[in-house]
């Protein structure tokens, strides 16, 4: 659990101060405490899937299905003049 913290406040602040966001405390907090819920919930998600599965291989696929999904296009919206 250590080890993983370490590695979520790292990439955090170096992915915030790459990115170019405001230089505020509170701000960086936010963005901190969101990226590990992120974390978290997607950890959960795939220990969740190793626990429903029979072997490795199987959980291997429900992760795929889980987290490859095809998504539906985005339709464009035209932009019609009116003159």
């Amino acid at each position: 659990m250590k080890h993983k913290l370490t590695l979520i406040s790292s990439q955090a602040t170096i992915a915030y101060w790459m990115m170019g966001f405001q230089s505020s405390a509170m701000k960086f907090a936010h963005f901190f405490f969101l990226c590990e819920a992120v974390v978290f919930a997607g950890t959960s998600l795939l220990i969740f899937c190793g626990c429903c599965a029979r072997d490795f291989e199987m959980a291997n696929n429900y992760a795929t299905v889980f987290f490859c999904r095809p998504r539906r296009p985005v339709r464009c919206l035209r932009l019609v003049a009116i003159s």
